[in-house]
């Protein structure tokens, strides 16, 4: 079998796996509050989706503290999940998404997250080994 044809194949193989892991993750979620940082995300978010605003404060949108000043990509894929979920459609608060009725809901985010590791590591395993065969072996 040729080498592109084995990388394919590896390829294919890592994407299936990765989606195996995503599709898992939702039986390990849990209700629990959600705490230090992700609280956080989820606030901005909120206000993102919202007010239009990247905040965590309803009291000072325009002038965000220091502590502000974060990566934009988990407040952003936070921000799509509440767009784009059926379950957000209603009316809901900050306090619903870190302690309320769809704190769960909102933490299936880590879904995306966990697909995405596991498919770095397939992918790195491939980088690393010069076989793909091997390369599926080590994960």
């Amino acid at each position: 079998m040729s080498q592109n044809r084995l990388s394919a194949l590896y390829i294919c193989f890592a994407v299936l796996v990765s989606l195996w892991f995503a599709g898992n993750a939702p039986s390990h979620i849990t209700d629990a509050a959600l705490m230090y940082d992700s609280s956080q995300n989820a606030k901005i978010a909120y206000y993102l989706v919202h007010t239009g605003t990247y905040t965590s404060s309803k009291k000072e949108p325009h002038n965000p503290s220091k502590a502000m000043k974060r990566e934009p990509i988990p407040v952003l894929a936070i921000s799509a999940f509440l767009l784009l979920r059926p379950s957000f459609d209603a009316r809901y608060k900050t306090v619903d998404l870190e302690k309320g009725r769809l704190t769960r809901t909102v933490k299936l985010v880590n879904v995306f997250w966990e697909f995405l590791a596991a498919l770095f590591i397939f992918l790195l395993c491939l980088e690393l080994f010069p076989n793909p065969i091997i390369a599926g072996v080590e994960p």
